[in-house]
């Protein structure tokens, strides 16, 4: 299941953001992650939501909602 290292690299980049200062120094709280998730990018977005629970537990986003935004794809010829 590949959502699950998705989720855990969301998880990073987000943490990675609060350390170095982008968002408060590492003090603020983060209550809501927003992912966009392309049609065509394999990805299935039941399993990020339920990996979510998983890769997010222990971590600064522990209790974060993560909210997945769909993308249809566009085709253009």
């Amino acid at each position: 299941m590949h959502e699950l290292s998705i989720a855990h690299g969301i998880v990073e980049s987000v943490e990675d953001a609060l350390r170095g200062g982008v968002a408060g120094g590492g003090q603020a709280r983060v209550t809501r992650v927003l992912a966009r998730v392309g049609a065509l990018g394999g990805v299935v977005p039941d399993a990020l939501a339920s990996a979510w629970e998983v890769a997010s537990a222990g971590t600064s986003l522990d209790g974060a909602a993560l909210d997945i935004e769909l993308v249809p794809a566009a085709v253009y010829c």
